[in-house]
């Protein structure tokens, strides 16, 4: 089992950007990117910039859709409905994301057994704890994107949350810290 700590952070040099950390604060990924029109995409980077994972938006509307891709490689699509805020099916994978949005308590189940349970810290941040490390880069992405859909359809505002994935895609302009 492997653990990560999800991080929304405010606005840095005109984008939003989520950190994903170990139980040590070392960074392991950023999340960045946009959503709300066809062709935009969020994206999972490890420093250094390589792309691990991604979702793309492919239909915007009452009813948006997306596409969900692990290095470069098509895992599954699901779409968003305002009446199953609860419940996310990601087709192709078969998974099953079933959370509560106002406790910010999900996790991520195939047919079989679960891939992941998510909880809050004290300090605002989710703990991410996933069985599969193929797939973790996915799950940690369809997190991030769940939680932040949740937190836009619900009109609520996290205390240490700031307007995310605002901007379109600026990768060159990301410093990392080891």
């Amino acid at each position: 089992m492997t653990t990560v700590y999800l991080q929304q952070t405010s606005q840095q040099q005109g984008f939003g950007v989520c950190r994903i950390t170990d139980q040590n604060g070392k960074l392991l990924y950023h999340i960045i990117g946009d959503f709300g029109r066809p062709g935009d995409q969020l994206q999972l980077i490890a420093p250094g910039a390589e792309s691990h994972c991604k979702i793309v938006q492919t239909a915007a509307g009452f009813l948006p859709r997306f596409v969900l891709k692990l290095d470069a490689q098509e895992l599954g699509s699901f779409g968003l409905s305002t009446q199953f805020r609860d419940l996310l099916v990601i087709n192709h994978l078969n998974w099953l994301v079933i959370g509560n949005p106002q406790r910010r308590h999900y996790s991520v189940k195939n047919l079989t057994r679960t891939l992941a349970r998510v909880v809050p810290t004290n300090n605002f941040r989710l703990q991410i704890t996933y069985t599969d490390e193929k797939f973790g880069p996915a799950i940690i992405l369809i997190i991030a994107f769940i939680d932040r859909w949740q937190t836009i359809q619900s009109q609520q505002r996290y205390p240490a949350w700031q307007p995310l994935f605002s901007q379109k895609l600026a990768v060159q302009n990301i410093k990392y810290h080891a």
